[in-house]
């Protein structure tokens, strides 16, 4: 029989606008009386279950983060580890495209709450994948099953390459942390990438400019394009704006 998790109330409007599609609990006067416990079942104010929450602590404004809007809500560790695999595999199967495309060796495997996966984001970087924890919720499965499944998942997808996993975390003063999941005694890393026949100088370390912006990748194309269309010689130099 499984033991289950602390019982919250939630603000009427929270509830509301997380059956909407709105992932989080934010702060409210409902939060400070939330107990501590990494799961928690968010309830209706007729007290009916209707929430599984991970609970974000540490963070100043995001108290809880969605998991399921579906019964049941009293999950073994077991039952959340295979949610998590195939939630991480749903992810994965939807940059197929991307990977076989070959135009880019920088993009999203994974983008939080947009995959299910709230608070989770890994990065490829060429060979090189950055996994993002944006709540500290995970930091106690990340070596139990998220790298291992994570591994599994990458060598799948990439059979003949050499994977370099690393972790990328905020401690309690907000600064960032680098970890290497695959090999300890390395802690940074520089290497050049290709997107769209440019390349990038590319360096994982405990800052935060790792050398290029994913979310500006879908311009790049049509930058190229205008280049052709002006006629710039293949060795033409561009000022970056």
């Amino acid at each position: 029989m499984k033991t289950p998790f602390p019982r919250v109330t939630l603000h009427p409007q929270t509830l509301k606008h997380m059956k909407l599609g709105h992932p989080w609990v934010t702060e409210d006067s409902f939060t400070r009386k939330f107990p501590h416990s990494p799961f928690l079942v968010g309830m209706s104010a007729d007290k009916k279950a209707a929430a599984l929450l991970l609970h974000d602590e540490q963070h100043k404004k995001i108290k809880a983060r969605l998991w399921s809007l579906s019964a049941p809500f009293d999950i073994s560790e077991e039952e959340f580890k295979a949610e998590f695999h195939l939630r991480l595999k749903t992810a994965f199967s939807k940059r197929k495209g991307l990977i076989q495309e070959n135009s880019r060796e920088n993009f999203y495997l994974v983008f939080g709450e947009s995959d299910f996966l709230p608070g989770i984001f890994l990065q490829r970087l060429k060979n090189h994948f950055v996994l993002g924890l944006y709540t500290q919720f995970w930091d106690h499965y990340l070596t139990s099953f998220i790298a291992p499944l994570i591994l599994q998942e990458l060598k799948i997808l990439f059979p003949t390459m050499e994977i370099e996993l690393w972790a990328q975390a905020r401690n309690k003063k907000q600064e960032k942390q680098i970890l290497n999941l695959t090999n300890s005694n390395i802690n940074e890393a520089q290497f050049v990438l290709t997107e769209y026949h440019v390349n990038y100088l590319i360096k994982i370390n405990n800052y935060y400019d790792l050398g290029i912006y994913t979310d500006m990748s879908a311009l790049r194309p049509v930058v190229l394009k205008k280049f052709k269309e002006f006629m710039l010689p293949d060795n033409a130099r561009a000022l970056n704006l």
